[in-house]
């Protein structure tokens, strides 16, 4: 299979090589370059994504993509910037680029946006072929899913006349069916009419999000609550959880965080919608893969670490409502004291006193090699990123972090995580039936053993 290929352009050497490591690391295929101009040579070198930083000297990113398009149309466009504003993204959106990615990034975020972006390009292309080799069942299935999207009902709600606009065309972009209105008391003459998710400002004259979402629960309980902010603390987190919000999205946000955020809140909302029938009618092979995922959820084990108890008790209350097993210590010499305790994940502050994240983790490390090191952070920067790789530390998450950032960060980081930690018995299965699976007495037994095989080889593809 041809590698994909991405041509990074950015004028600061620390970030440009920083992401080239991150990004060859995920198996593409990367050129890096420090200007505009040299980008522009290679227009017609067949590369699939442009990642282009948006302030840099003599040419910058969007007079870039403009240049770039010219020679190569089919090549995807995305900007990165430490300076996001509206403007920034509205150009962005009005020039037809996929995404914007804001500095300092972590190395989650930048992955998930050109997987995004690349998933797309791949869509677009093999539209053509897709009308005409589509088999009849995956085709009521697309027709469904469409549906679903379509069907969706977001009501948008802030003051501000030009993020207003942006959300929306983002939004109906997505295919999902917006409404945008400038400020809570609209937004409640509206509570009745079916919306799917209600996405408010937290900070609005008047009626701020928070009453906003208290008053509209009254006459509309099912619909899924969101919060988005230009001013994110752990206060608001801590809100935000109390009156049972689904998630905050920080503004000036990225396209990529607003669709992934609204995709979690409304797959969340019809799993809500379906529980009840789905325990009836849930067939023997789902069930099986339902139980083994729930099995590997609670059985997941994480020590978290951080010397402010309100970012502790709140990472600890998102982590204990997705089902997984946690420990809360305020310091690193705390953290050292339960290496004997087996855990999954170690999801350490990186400053501390008297004992620093990126410290407690080497010396974690010594004890417990298999349990996979996390940095939490409220001051990102290019170096922090480079001292993360060096370690051999998966992922950052930047603070304040929305829970979708950090659910998102936990389940890639422990579906990375290969399954050492397996019984000898269950080694000794996997081995066994992996190369004959008639031997297994049931068709649910079948099942069973096909998913330990799968999450066995994804952890296997992903770190090789």
């Amino acid at each position: 299979m041809t590698k994909v290929r991405i041509l990074i352009v950015d004028d600061q050497s620390a970030e440009l090589e920083m992401m080239k490591e991150i990004l060859d690391r995920e198996g593409y295929e990367t050129v890096a370059v420090g200007s505009g101009e040299e980008a522009l040579q290679m227009a017609n070198q067949g590369f699939d994504l442009l990642l282009a930083d948006i302030f840099m000297p003599h040419m910058m990113g969007l007079e870039l993509v403009r240049a770039f398009r010219e020679v190569s149309p089919d090549t995807i466009p995305m900007l990165i910037t430490g300076y996001a504003s509206v403007e920034t993204a509205k150009a962005a959106v009005e020039l037809g680029i996929y995404d914007n990615i804001l500095k300092p990034f972590e190395r989650d975020g930048l992955c998930a946006a050109v997987v995004k972006a690349l998933d797309r390009k791949r869509h677009t292309d093999e539209k053509p072929r897709r009308k005409e080799s589509i088999k009849p069942s995956r085709d009521g299935e697309t027709i469904i899913k469409n549906q679903e999207q379509r069907q969706t009902r977001i009501l948008i709600v802030d003051d501000q006349p030009d993020v207003l606009d942006m959300m929306k065309e983002i939004l109906d972009r997505e295919g999902y069916e917006t409404v945008a209105v400038g400020s809570g008391e609209e937004a409640l003459q509206m509570a009745n009419q079916g919306f799917d998710l209600l996405m408010a400002d937290i900070v609005m004259p008047h009626m701020g999000g928070l009453e906003l979402i208290q008053e509209f629960r009254k006459v509309s309980p099912d619909t899924v609550p969101m919060l988005t902010t230009g001013h994110a603390d752990v206060r608001t987190a801590k809100e935000a959880l109390e009156l049972d919000v689904y998630d905050y999205i920080v503004k000036p946000f990225d396209r990529v965080k607003l669709c992934t955020a609204v995709a979690k809140a409304c797959d969340n909302k019809r799993h809500t919608d379906k529980q009840p029938q789905q325990k009836e009618s849930i067939e023997p092979s789902s069930e099986s893969e339902s139980i083994i995922k729930s099995q590997k959820q609670k059985q997941a084990r994480i020590l978290i670490v951080d010397d402010q108890p309100d970012v502790l008790d709140m990472m600890k209350e998102i982590l204990d409502r997705e089902g997984y097993e946690t420990v809360a210590v305020g310091s690193g010499e705390e953290a050292l004291q339960l290496t004997n305790q087996s855990f999954d994940l170690l999801l350490a502050d990186i400053v501390m006193p008297h004992m620093g994240g990126l410290e407690l983790i080497q010396e974690f490390r010594k004890v417990s090699p298999d349990t996979v090191p996390m940095l939490t952070t409220g001051h990102a920067d290019a170096r922090t990123a480079k001292e993360s790789l060096e370690l051999g530390v998966l992922d950052y998450i930047v603070k304040p972090c929305d829970r979708t950032k950090l659910c998102s960060a936990m389940t890639k980081a422990l579906d990375r995580k290969k399954p050492t930690n397996m019984s000898p018995q269950l080694k000794e299965s996997v081995e066994i039936f992996g190369g004959c699976e008639s031997v297994t007495d049931s068709q649910e037994q079948r099942e069973v053993v096909k998913y330990i095989l799968f999450l066995s080889n994804q952890g296997e593809n992903t770190e090789g």
